[in-house]
Parts: C-alpha cells; sequence; structure tokens
C-alpha cells in the first residue's frame, strides 16, 4: 500500500506497506517458491538505501504451496505497531513495534557517496511521529485510523479459467468490496 501523498518525498521516503508479496516459482527454487509469501515494509532516505532488509518476514507452507486454495492476509497498523500475518496471528509474517523513529532504526550514515558526489543525509520524518513515514493516509485507509487498530483483511486471488479464449483471468476477492 503506497500513501496518498508522498508528504516525506519520493519512494521509499514516504513509506510502502506490502501485506502480501509471493513468487510463482516452483517449491524447489532455492529463493523462496511457491510454498512461502512475505510482508514487508520498505522506507529509507534514498531510493538505493532501501531498509526493507530490516523490516520484513516470511511464513513458510511446509507441505503444499500457498497456489492450492485461498488464504487470508491481514495488517494490523497502529501508531504503536504494524503486524502482517496469514491465516492466523500464529502465522505472522511480520511484527515490528514502533518504540522508536524510524530514522534511528534505520541507523543510516550521515553522508553517503553517489558516484562522484557526496551526499549529506538528512531525517525526511523530522516532522512525523515515530511511526513515519508509515503514518500517512493510503489509498485504501485513512491515517490517523477511526479507530485503536485497523486489521486489513484481503483474500488471495484466484485465477479464472475462460474457456472460451482459453486462458486464466486474475481476480482480487475481498469481502465486502468491489471496484
Amino acid at each position: 500500500m503506497l500513501p496518498v501523498d508522498n508528504a516525506y518525498g519520493e519512494w521509499p521516503r514516504s513509506g510502502e506497506i506490502d501485506i502480501m508479496e509471493a513468487r510463482g516459482n516452483d517449491e524447489s527454487y532455492s529463493k523462496q517458491g511457491i510454498n512461502y509469501v512475505r510482508g514487508s515494509l520498505n522506507w529509507g532516505p534514498l531510493s538505493w538505501l532501501n531498509a526493507v532488509y530490516k523490516t520484513y518476514g516470511y511464513w513458510y507452507m511446509r507441505r503444499g504451496s500457498y497456489a492450492e486454495t485461498f488464504h487470508t492476509y491481514s495488517l494490523e497498523w497502529t501508531e504503536d505497531f504494524i503486524r502482517i500475518y496469514v491465516d492466523s496471528r500464529l502465522h505472522h509474517l511480520m511484527e515490528m513495534k514502533i518504540k522508536n523513529s524510524f530514522w534511528n532504526y534505520g541507523d543510516f550514515p550521515a553522508v553517503v557517496q553517489n558516484g562522484t558526489d557526496s551526499i549529506a543525509l538528512t531525517n525526511p520524518w523530522v516532522n512525523g511521529t515515530n511511526a513515519a513515514p508509515f503514518d500517512q493516509s493510503t489509498f485504501f485507509f485513512p491515517f490517523p485510523l477511526p479507530s485503536s487498530t485497523l486489521m486489513l483483511i484481503i483474500e488471495f486471488y484466484r485465477v479464472l479459467f475462460d474457456s472460451e479464449y482459453g486462458c486464466g483471468r486474475h481476480e482480487w476477492v475481498v469481502p465486502g468490496w468491489c471496484w
């Protein structure tokens, strides 16, 4: 989920929440196939200083794959934490307790090199909350949230076979919504 406005600048400065990411590779693929799903937060002061490696997680299905049936992907998001999980809270992909600012958590250097240019880094979230850049409205939800906890449940898309054209058509199944 991307923010409605890039209040802190271009990606990834204004953040991105990935509730579910998956690859279509076979289970034997060494870099996570269809038996893995991931959740992540993308954030950083520059596109090539994305700190997603500090805020991601995955869940592994030991027998079978995530392509075999429907699954529920959930997001709980407050100013104090962000939690992403699949099917049950017991199967959490990522849980981030927000105790300090993301700038401090990122431990970014004061100066970086881009070729021959030196770039002094400044905190793009200095005027935000500790949850910045994840303190903005997204295309799905307003921020601050209307209640203390917000849960987004998205059921995985299904592939519909179109017999007339002989091809698959993807459809998102989101309870109570249609677009």
